[in-house]
């Protein structure tokens, strides 16, 4: 009985560490809207000003959007935080805000869709974004998330350490 416990909860750890890693993964194939543009693994980038979401977040659940929103508010945090789900070796994203936000200027900012489709760079952003309100340090942050995505993801982005 002990055994079958075992190779049952052995089996649900693989398909969901399956599942956890297709989540990253993108359809080169998608099509842009208008306004929009795609870019080397299909993802979405699309500019509007600083106070406005993107509009190809229509298309994903609320909470999606709200950690969008979340980013827009913390982008010198995140700037700060590695990606740990091999966007650094796949498009070359430098750290976690580079997986929702490819550029910015003073007045309008270049939304990425990958995060969109990736669970690694959503809980990574909204762990961040808790910790900071928490009171926490951006080292302190950037320690844990270092910690707890270090081992078992992807190769982290080339974030200069703090």
């Amino acid at each position: 009985m002990q055994q079958k416990t075992i190779r049952f909860f052995s089996i649900l750890l693989f398909l969901f560490g399956l599942s956890f890693a297709a989540g990253c993964q993108t359809d080169p194939h998608e099509e842009a809207g208008p306004g929009e543009s795609p870019h080397v693994m299909g993802d979405v980038r699309e500019t509007t000003t600083l106070h406005e979401l993107p509009s190809f977040l229509q298309d994903y659940p609320a909470e999606v959007a709200q950690t969008y929103q979340e980013v827009s508010k913390h982008r010198e945090l995140l700037a700060k935080i590695p990606c740990f789900c091999g966007c650094g070796q796949s498009v070359g994203h430098r750290n976690n805000l580079d997986c929702f936000i490819h550029q910015q200027s003073n007045n309008q900012i270049t939304w990425d869709s990958h995060a969109t489709t990736c669970g690694v760079c959503l809980e990574i952003a909204k762990e961040s974004i808790q910790m900071k309100k928490s009171g926490a340090s951006d080292q302190k942050i950037r320690e844990s998330i270092d910690q707890k995505y270090g081992n078992g993801f992807a190769e982290p982005t080339p974030t200069p350490a703090l």
